[in-house]
């Protein structure tokens, strides 16, 4: 075998590693489901779902606000590209299946990675954590009823957090920590609205004592 015989093998095996490299990426992006969607999907911004039918009967995806959606027979195949913004899109089906699809920030890869995700811990409705020092951070809460509230905390020197929940009903809450690039969540139960309510008790003690000022009361 020659030396040109040798470089075409090479740079032929080149080439298929390069097309298996594109492959996997471009599949990264990517989620695939037969027959239904779960109820919680997490995607990137600028990727895609993919939904395959075997069922019988067709099947009808709308997401709420008419933003995305299809209908599928037997073997039918829909490929949703999802909308760029984040945030979460509740969406149902014509089996009477509802869902939320989260879609996050994209992770730009070329900024280099100056610390790891966020780390939170939630206890007695508060979230405290650590995120990069000195660095203000958003933390969002969706309650159970599908309301969204985003506060911006700022980390101290040693890039610690805390921020109290502050919540209006109990059940199951979804918490997004972002800082910069790197989002981390966690959902955390709650089961007693009134805890660590400071805040609350401190308006409502300033309003009391106005109101002794102005009636005159002890």
């Amino acid at each position: 075998m020659t030396n040109s015989d040798d470089r075409l093998i090479w740079i032929f095996s080149l080439l298929i590693g390069a097309v298996f490299i594109f492959a996997l990426i471009g599949q990264a992006n990517a989620e695939s489901y037969t027959n239904e969607l779960p109820s919680e999907i997490y995607i990137e911004q600028g990727g895609q779902i993919e939904l395959t039918n075997l069922t019988n009967s067709t099947l009808t995806v709308r997401q709420n606000e008419g933003l995305f959606g299809s209908s599928l027979g037997m073997n039918g195949t829909w490929t949703a590209n999802m909308p760029y913004g984040v945030g979460s899109y509740p969406w149902s089906d014509s089996n009477g299946k509802t869902g939320v699809i989260y879609i996050t920030s994209s992770i730009d890869n070329n900024l280099a990675q100056i610390s790891n995700k966020p780390v939170i811990s939630v206890e007695d409705n508060v979230v405290s954590g650590t995120a990069t020092p000195d660095t203000p951070i958003g933390v969002t809460v969706i309650n159970p009823h599908m309301d969204s509230s985003t506060v911006i905390v700022k980390t101290d020197s040693e890039g610690n957090f805390e921020q109290k929940l502050n919540p209006t009903s109990e059940g199951t809450h979804n918490i997004y920590v972002t800082d910069k690039n790197r989002t981390t969540y966690t959902s955390y139960e709650v089961d007693d609205i009134n805890r660590n309510l400071e805040t609350r008790l401190s308006v409502l003690k300033v309003l009391e004592s106005i109101l002794k000022i102005i009636y005159g009361s002890e």
